[in-house]
């Protein structure tokens, strides 16, 4: 961002200073709503399930912490009341949106069937594949045969020595 001539400290303060004024304002409405703060409202527990609904519902996206809260809200509220164990139940849900959609539910559950995980958690259709690529200088050959696939959310690294062909191989 310093680079393209933004001041990335300037920015870091004001995202700062606008978070901290609206989590000041939802202290303010949770004891004006309540009329009483009790210091369990910033236990450890608390915080945790605060962090938990927005990695189970997905930070990338706005609708991502909300759902995750109404998934963490509905097995506190309405399953605590028939399992002792929620807590563990919790952990299950939280270990299974991890393991089968680890970018969170809603990105999850929103990208199409064609590029969801494979076998062996490898998505299916590539997002560049490139074969058998050849460049020659005269009768000198810099790339023979090069052949390569990016799968989506990947990055390539091009390595070789000096004279090699890697700034031809340029995509």
């Amino acid at each position: 961002m310093s680079a393209l001539g933004h001041d990335v400290w300037l920015i870091r303060w004001i995202t700062f200073v606008y978070s901290g004024f609206w989590g000041a304002v939802s202290g303010l409405l949770f004891v004006y709503y309540n009329k009483y703060i009790h210091p369990a409202s910033l236990s450890i527990t608390a915080s945790a399930e605060g962090l938990l609904a927005v990695i189970a519902g997905g930070s990338a996206t706005l609708a991502g912490p909300i759902v995750g809260a109404t998934i963490v809200m509905i097995l506190k509220n309405y399953v605590s009341a028939y399992i002792e164990r929620w807590n563990m139940l919790l952990g299950f849900v939280f270990v299974f949106i991890v393991i089968f959609m680890p970018e969170g539910v809603v990105p999850g559950c929103a990208a199409s069937p064609r590029r969801r995980p494979g076998p062996g958690g490898v998505p299916v259709t590539p997002a560049l594949q490139l074969r058998e690529l050849r460049k020659s200088f005269g009768g000198l050959p810099a790339m023979n045969g090069v052949s390569l696939q990016v799968m989506p959310g990947e990055r390539r690294l091009i390595i070789g020595p000096n004279g090699a062909g890697r700034r031809r191989f340029s995509i």
